[in-house]
């Protein structure tokens, strides 16, 4: 695996290493009900669209700085998470989007659009290898 997980190029997003959500903790056992939980924000986009985004880090650092940023209960409840392989993390966009979730935010900051969000159909693709 290479440093940064999370490419583009002239053939659209490639992922080649660990990516983490923020995941309940401790970790229920139904895999439902932890994604279920899964940190998620909304935003109205610069171009007025609203996105129900799922922030997803390249590194277990970024994805840490994001936990103890948020309100502490909300912080002690919440872990990293990352995926065995690129098709589980496919699986898991899978499913978030069948929670109402339409966009997926690499590295957020306060602001989806500092951060590279792309919709979700267009991440499950790239790591699902059909995009």
């Amino acid at each position: 695996m290479t440093e940064n997980p999370l490419s583009r190029d002239g053939k659209g997003l490639q992922f080649s290493g660990p990516l983490y959500i923020l995941a309940p903790f401790p970790r229920p056992a139904d895999s439902h009900l932890l994604l279920k939980g899964a940190l998620r924000g909304s935003a109205q986009k610069k171009d007025g669209t609203v996105c129900v985004y799922a922030p997803v880090f390249t590194t277990a650092d970024l994805a840490e700085e994001c936990r103890v940023g948020l309100v502490p209960g909300l912080a002690a409840k919440l872990k990293p998470l990352t995926f065995p392989s690129k098709h589980d993390f496919a699986a898991a966009l899978v499913h978030l989007a069948t929670e109402g979730v339409t966009h997926v935010a690499f590295d957020p900051e306060s602001d989806p659009d500092a951060a590279d969000c792309f919709d979700i159909s267009r991440v499950i693709a790239a790591a699902s290898g059909t995009g």
